[in-house]
């Protein structure tokens, strides 16, 4: 329609439509759900790149911190040959006889055995960490292996207390898949530092000692008899022909006079 306004100019005029603002309503949400199909194929494309690259990367090795009995077939038993009643002297060695035994169908491969010593009432509090050691063992089917694992509890100034002991192997197996199990995890007594004086150090004392002794005696033989071989050649003098140059000097004083008269007095008589 056309209107007429009061200047003379002619506008034209729409009629009413009541489905207009419906229809911008059906664009804004058509516009929302492309948006939100959108969002959705990204994050679908995310994670199934997510679950190739876990498919390709390995299983990464597992930390050891909160280490449990492992449910596999990989049994362990732990003994301790100089300390049997559970008594650590600190600052000195020990060792852990480790036995470990595969009793599946697959293998393993043991990669690495380390120990610490742990607050007994907080197990992932670390007081001291051991040298790790890589035996790169395979452990077949049935088979059965020892390792030595050797450590030393805290330094000789420690007081004696009780402190939690463990012990644990990393290994791989026959799937590629890391591992760690805890041969050991209890507490264990720390006790007063040993002295490093051993029976073989007092053997070696003793043997220097009776050395020492034996090379004092032959030399103070060995003196004596030239002491003694000395005083019999002074013993044996020669005393050769009197000579009377030591009195030339005398001659015409009274000391030569007195003697001559001394002797021949001793003649007459």
């Amino acid at each position: 329609k056309k209107k007429k306004k009061k200047n003379g100019s002619t506008q034209v005029v729409r009629p009413h439509n009541p489905c207009e603002p419906c229809t911008a309503t059906m664009a804004s949400t058509k516009w929302l759900l492309l948006a939100l199909m959108a969002v959705l194929a990204v994050q679908a494309t995310v994670a199934q790149d997510d679950e190739a690259d876990d498919a390709a990367d390995p299983t990464p090795a597992p930390t050891v911190d909160d280490v449990e009995e492992s449910e596999e077939t990989l049994s362990s038993v732990v003994y301790f040959p100089n300390n049997v009643k559970g008594d650590f002297p600190a600052g000195s060695e020990a060792q852990a006889l480790i036995g470990l035994s595969n009793t599946g169908t697959g293998s393993y491969s043991i990669l690495q055995i380390e120990g610490w010593l742990r607050f007994p009432e907080d197990a992932n509090y670390r007081v001291q960490n051991f040298t790790k050691i890589a035996p790169k063992f395979e452990l077949d089917a049935g088979q059965q292996a020892s390792f030595l694992y050797k450590f030393r509890p805290l330094d000789k100034t420690q007081e004696p207390r009780v402190i939690g002991l463990v012990i644990a192997v990393t290994y791989q197996d026959s799937n590629q898949k890391l591992d760690a199990i805890g041969v050991y995890n209890a507490t264990i007594n720390i006790v007063d530092g040993e002295d490093d004086f051993d029976i073989q150090s007092a053997l070696t004392y003793v043997v220097f000692a009776l050395a020492i002794a034996a090379a004092a005696f032959h030399f103070f033989k060995s003196s004596q008899a030239s002491a003694g071989s000395s005083g019999s050649k002074a013993a044996h003098v020669e005393t050769g022909t009197k000579s009377s140059v030591g009195s030339e000097w005398l001659q015409g004083t009274h000391a030569v006079k007195g003697a001559g008269r001394r002797r021949s007095n001793k003649k007459s008589d």
